[in-house]
């Protein structure tokens, strides 16, 4: 209690104030004035009701998060899900240890007994044991003979042992497999100089294979893996599409619209995007700590299915486009397969525009789809139906053929919504968007023909690289040679032409239309002749499309159904 007053007149005031003082220090263990009085000492903290109202009293000021403070994503683990644990294991092949580093694997009993052994220390010399066989080795003058000075051989190198990740050992073990299924080639079809070694086990697995997880489980049939060289392309691989959403939606009816599977994905480039694209490479070249890397040129894809226009030619109009590609359909010449007979083309019809999500390339053979053919049976499709075969024609056997996969494509399919809105929104971007939807064709007529000579010489380039026994073929000189003959003509009339003198062998003016080269106009402009029209509803403005469908050695894709479907994966 307190009282306090001022100077002109006192007042009393009560102060009430509660204040508790906790010690939770034990008492010194050393008895007061030496008296042996018993308290306690630490046997109070060795109780669990000590621990239990010491957690309730203070706050640990520790965060824990849901993974309890140590993070383990196993997502990001490859093959973690498959059941591939070694991504967390040990290597098998432990990496070779320096050797300063050798004095850190001993264990405490070679440290104890690795100092008794020298014992050539001059201060220890009246402790050290001396035997006779130890003095005589020792002393040079107990030693009965010299010692002979022995040219010491030089050992080998130890070889490391070969991870079975690395290449190398992939390639041996590879070509291992395809020495045991065909025995008769391994000699000429080996290109390392030491193949791996083939064991008894080796060829006892290869007669009777079992599944290394299901031993019930017998392989129904074997097929050897080929590649596919008359399919190859003009980039010498294939693309892999994906859509984050369905591109066309399911019929009525419940089932597949089939138009998807002779879909044609047409690029649209926009010259205001590009001139962007080439500024911001430039100066990436020239400065790239400041400036970063743009990627590579972002397009536009535009997808065109076939138009659907209620005759009764549209429920086929599938299959007469995969007539008029599949190479080996007796009637794939027939003018009767477009239902524009006046016109023959097939009539496209834009369904919408996708945007590039991401296109990486890929690692060369690093993604291979996959096609099993079995002539055998693909003489009858659906409903009894002749089926023409491309492999099977060409006398090509039972095999799984693979083509590679150069790039993966994932495409997004909301562009349309991105434009309006880029649009309504004004200025550059709404500029390089109206621009983009210029560019954008509403249709396109496909005319397919066969390939000229410089296109096929130029698959034939592309096939020799893959392809040694063909590099050396006849067919590919014969193609070399009329090459030549074609360029030395150009440059003839290149000269005549300069000097105003006609051509050999009179003008002849070439039909565009016999060759499948029609023109096209943007906005009042001629333009170059292409293998395409797109034409375009706003007003008179067309705009061609450069698509080539004709191939008749890259059709792959028409002898899905007859040779089996192609898997992207």
């Amino acid at each position: 209690m307190a009282t306090s007053s001022d100077a002109k007149g006192g007042f009393k005031q009560d102060m009430v104030v509660s204040t508790r003082y906790r010690n939770d220090l034990p008492p010194p263990p050393m008895p007061p004035k030496l008296l042996d009085i018993d308290n306690g000492g630490l046997a109070q903290y060795l109780t669990t009701s000590f621990a239990s109202g010491l957690a309730r009293r203070e706050e640990p000021n520790i965060e824990v998060d849901a993974e309890g403070g140590i993070p383990i994503d196993m997502i990001g683990i490859p093959g973690y899900f498959l059941g591939d644990e070694s991504a967390i294991m040990a290597p098998e092949i432990q990496p070779v240890l320096d050797t300063a580093d050798h004095n850190l694997l001993l264990t405490p009993e070679q440290i104890r007994t690795r100092g008794a052994s020298n014992t050539n220390v001059s201060f220890l010399r009246k402790t050290q044991y001396m035997t006779s066989g130890n003095t005589r080795a020792n002393d040079p003058l107990m030693r009965s003979t010299s010692r002979s000075s022995k040219t010491t051989k030089p050992t080998k190198a130890t070889i490391p042992a070969i991870s079975r990740d690395d290449p190398s050992y992939i390639k041996r073990y590879i070509e291992k497999g395809f020495n045991i299924a065909y025995p008769e080639s391994a000699v000429l079809a080996n290109s390392t100089p030491d193949p791996l070694p083939i064991t008894t086990s080796d060829r006892l697995a290869w007669e009777s294979p079992t599944h290394p997880s299901n031993s019930k489980m017998k392989p129904v049939a074997f097929y050897p893996l080929l590649p596919d060289l008359p399919a190859k392309t003009d980039s010498n691989s294939f693309i892999s599409v994906k859509f984050d959403k369905p591109p066309l939606p399911v019929l009525p009816n419940g089932k597949r619209d089939n138009r998807i599977d002779v879909a044609i994905l047409h690029p649209a480039k926009v010259d205001e995007v590009e001139r962007e694209w080439k500024l911001r490479r430039e100066a990436h070249e020239k400065n790239p700590d400041l400036y970063e890397d743009p990627g590579r040129l972002p397009y536009d894809w535009d997808f065109c299915v076939p138009r659907l226009e209620g005759s009764k030619g549209d429920k086929d109009i599938v299959e007469r486009i995969r007539r008029k590609l599949n190479p080996a359909d007796p009637r794939r010449d027939d003018r009767d397969l477009y239902l524009n007979k006046e016109k023959g083309r097939f009539e496209y019809e834009r369904i919408r525009t996708f945007a590039e999500d991401s296109a990486p390339m890929t690692h060369g053979w690093r993604y291979l789809a996959l096609s099993l053919f079995d002539p055998d049976t693909i003489s009858s499709g659906a409903g009894g139906k002749e089926v023409h075969s491309r492999l099977k024609k060409s006398g090509q056997g039972k095999a799984a053929y693979y083509y590679e996969i150069g790039q993966r494509m994932r495409l997004k399919a909301d562009r349309v919504k991105t434009l309006a809105q880029a649009r309504a929104q004004g200025g550059q971007a709404g500029k390089v968007a109206a621009v983009a939807n210029e560019y954008s064709v509403d249709g396109v007529d496909v005319l397919i023909r066969e390939p000229d000579e410089d296109e096929v010489l130029m698959r034939a380039e592309t096939r020799a690289l893959v392809d040694r026994v063909f590099e050396g073929s006849k067919e590919l000189r014969v193609l070399r040679r009329r090459a030549e003959e074609r360029e030395k003509e150009r440059e003839l009339n290149d000269v005549l032409a300069t000097a105003g003198q006609p051509a050999p062998g009179g003008n002849a003016k070439l039909d565009a239309d016999a060759e499948g080269d029609i023109g096209g106009t943007r906005n009042g402009r001629a333009s170059r002749p292409v293998n395409g029209t797109a034409t375009s509803s706003r007003g008179a403005d067309t705009a061609d499309a450069d698509i080539e469908m004709a191939d008749a050695d890259a059709d792959a894709d028409a002898d899905t159904d007859a040779d089996g479907d192609i898997d992207d994966e």
